[in-house]
């Protein structure tokens, strides 16, 4: 039963029409892109590619939201409580997400140079030669065995959510305690494999796209983004309804709970350095043209100033903001660091999505429409979700307590 005190703001069902306005904006930017190059293979790779650079962007905010909710019932720690159900919620657009990955399993061949015969084994009529690294790959990188694991990694995550989600719900209905103790259980077994699959899914996504670069961070690099979008997400939204004196935020958010989500905002923009620094430094010294050939592709033209904008605007920036304990004390503050954060992944995803397979380098609309659309449908998504269960879960007294006195 839900009461005023733990009722969900009217503002995400705002939310929610702008995303889905959003989606219908960005789907028929897309389709006008698709249907300019339908007579060109190299512009319709273009809108493929930016299909992907909006997906991946999403896909953060999903993920993200997943890893912090296995996060927060491991540590049942009081930064969560007010926002679990913000983490449950962008956790429950994972069946939509994957809807949206559809196209790129059925036409994997329009980006990924394994999903091409040609590529892969030959075509003499073309004068194309044997890859000898795609054919080494060729029984762990092919289309059915894509397809196969995409579908286990959404199974597996959607079947943790599910069981810790109902567990959060019928605890609102008993009271038993018992069930936050297996819950607390199988967060720490679950995210472990979360790590571990992210890890397998982003290699399998993204860093596949490039036939020969390999990184052995590169999927700790696609978590830490994970964490990075959807703290600032979360951050961003309890923020905005504070500053607004909305209930039940505005008696639950407090300075503690600001400086919580601050702190896991300082955390994971220094592992971001720590990561983007370390991957840089060991593949230059290595000096290996498969290696050195990812900065070498961002490091000429407008994509060494955007790769100089991100290093300035995804670390020494929001690093230096979030050191002060004021800028995790007031709301208005780490909401412009938030804003500054997402901003960033927009453009740090565009950074590593785009050059792979766009030569010259450029920036297009269909990029901008990929981003629109699955963004927009993610919020769409995750306003509706929100909207279904009480905004603030029962079985946590000190909330339930502080909800009650102040409503």
């Amino acid at each position: 039963m839900m009461t005023p005190e733990n009722t969900a703001p009217t503002g995400y069902a705002r939310l929610g029409m702008s995303g889905a306005a959003f989606a219908i904006l960005g789907i028929f930017g897309l389709a006008a892109g698709a249907v300019s190059a339908h007579n060109d293979p190299g512009l319709l790779k273009n809108v493929f590619q930016s299909y992907l650079y909006g997906w991946v962007v999403a896909m953060l905010l999903c993920l993200g939201c997943y890893g912090f909710m296995l996060v927060h019932y491991m540590s049942r720690g009081s930064w969560g409580k007010p926002v679990i159900r913000l983490f449950e919620a962008g956790a429950k657009t994972l069946p939509l997400m994957l809807l949206l990955f559809v196209p790129l399993l059925v036409w994997p061949g329009a980006l990924y140079p394994w999903a091409n015969p040609d590529l892969v084994h030959g075509n003499a009529a073309l004068g194309i030669k044997a890859d000898a690294t795609l054919l080494h790959r060729a029984p762990y990188m092919n289309p059915a065995m894509f397809a196969f694991r995409t579908l286990a990694y959404f199974g597996i995550w959607a079947l943790f959510t599910t069981i810790l989600t109902n567990l959060s719900l019928r605890q609102d209905k008993t009271g038993d305690e018992g069930l936050a103790d297996f819950r607390q259980k199988m967060s720490t077994f679950g995210f472990v494999i979360y790590v571990v699959t992210s890890t397998l899914a982003f290699t399998d996504w993204v860093m596949s796209l490039d036939t020969h670069w390999f990184s052995t961070l590169h999927g700790f690099w696609f978590v830490d983004f994970q964490g990075l979008a959807a703290i600032a997400f979360v951050s961003l939204i309890v923020c905005r309804y504070k500053m607004a004196h909305q209930e039940p935020y505005d008696s639950l958010v407090d300075q503690q709970v600001t400086r919580d989500l601050g702190n896991l905002l300082l955390t994971l923009t220094m592992i971001w350095g720590y990561f983007s620094l370390s991957q840089w430094i060991i593949m230059w010294s290595g000096n290996l043209p498969e290696e050195i050939a990812f900065y070498l592709r961002r490091n000429s033209g407008t994509f060494l100033l955007i790769g100089a904008a991100n290093i300035l605007f995804s670390f020494f920036a929001p690093f230096v903001m979030l050191l002060s304990g004021n800028t995790k004390r007031t709301p208005q503050l780490l909401a412009m660091v938030s804003i500054l954060v997402l901003i960033m992944r927009l453009v740090d995803i565009f950074w590593i999505v785009v050059p792979v397979t766009r030569h010259p380098i450029q920036f297009l609309l269909t990029d901008a429409a990929g981003a629109v659309f699955a963004i927009g449908a993610f919020l769409a998504g995750f306003s509706y979700l929100v909207r279904q269960v009480a905004i603030i879960p029962r079985h946590e007294p000190v909330i339930a307590q502080e909800a009650a006195a102040h409503g």
